[in-house]
């Protein structure tokens, strides 16, 4: 991961070992697209486990051709909903 400002510290202080930023991304689909619906998609949160950060998208969008697994699109309620689920699977 290219970083501008990294690389100027590095021209500053010429250090004698640099080791760059690396990073992996890892895609989950929703839970419509998960065998189980909403059940596939918490056995997935275990999978975050592994991850020092995640990015949550929410949907807010309608979409006839898109469904949505709760057959209503709430971002509000999904972001709430989802933030729960892994405040309990944290205590786990």
């Amino acid at each position: 991961m290219p970083d501008e400002r990294l690389e100027k510290l590095r021209e500053m202080h010429q250090p004698k070992k640099f080791t760059p930023r690396q990073g992996r991304l890892r895609g989950r689909s929703g839970p419509r697209d998960r065998p189980g619906g909403e059940r596939g998609a918490l056995s997935a949160l275990t999978a975050l486990r592994d991850v020092d950060a995640f990015v949550l998208v929410i949907r807010a969008f309608e979409d006839p051709a898109v469904p949505h697994f709760t057959q209503t699109v709430d971002a509000a309620r999904d972001a709430a909903w989802l933030a729960g689920e892994l405040l309990l699977e944290d205590s786990r």
